[in-house]
C-alpha cells in the first residue's frame, strides 16, 4: 500500500485523495492550497451548517475533517521529504506536521467525551 501512495506521488493520477497523501502536488500547494486554504474552507462551511445539522451530520462532518487532516498532513510530509529548494522551507514543513499532528490528537481527545455522552443520551 505504502509503495502504491509513494508511486501515485510521482505519476499522475486522478485520485486528487490519494495524490495528496502522496505529496504529489509539491510542498507549496499541498501546504497553502491544501493546509491553509482547505482548512479556512472547511471551517467556514462548518459554521455555517451548525446551525441546520443534526447530531449524526456533524458526527459525519467530524470524521471528515480527521480524515482530511490526516491526509493532508502526510502529505506535507511527503512533500516535504521531496522538495528540491531551499531546506529551511521542508525542514519548516515538517516542524509543522509535527505540531499539527500534536494538535490534532488534542482535538480528537476533547471530541471523546462530549460525544459519547451525546451517544449515551442518544441511545437511552
Amino acid at each position: 500500500m505504502e509503495e502504491h501512495i509513494q508511486s501515485i506521488g510521482k505519476e499522475k493520477s486522478d485520485n486528487i485523495f490519494l495524490k495528496v497523501i502522496a505529496g504529489g502536488y509539491g510542498l507549496s500547494t499541498t501546504f497553502w492550497g491544501f493546509e491553509v486554504l482547505g482548512d479556512f474552507v472547511i471551517y467556514f462551511l462548518i459554521t455555517m451548517l451548525l446551525e441546520f445539522s443534526s447530531v449524526y451530520f456533524l458526527l459525519a462532518i467530524v470524521l471528515c475533517i480527521v480524515i482530511y487532516r490526516i491526509a493532508v498532513t502526510l502529505g506535507i510530509w511527503r512533500a516535504a521529504a521531496r522538495y528540491t529548494g531551499n531546506d529551511a522551507w521542508a525542514y519548516f514543513a515538517q516542524v509543522f506536521v509535527v505540531i499539527n499532528v500534536f494538535s490534532l490528537l488534542r482535538m480528537i481527545y476533547k471530541m471523546i467525551q462530549p460525544l459519547s455522552t451525546l451517544l449515551s443520551i442518544m441511545v437511552g
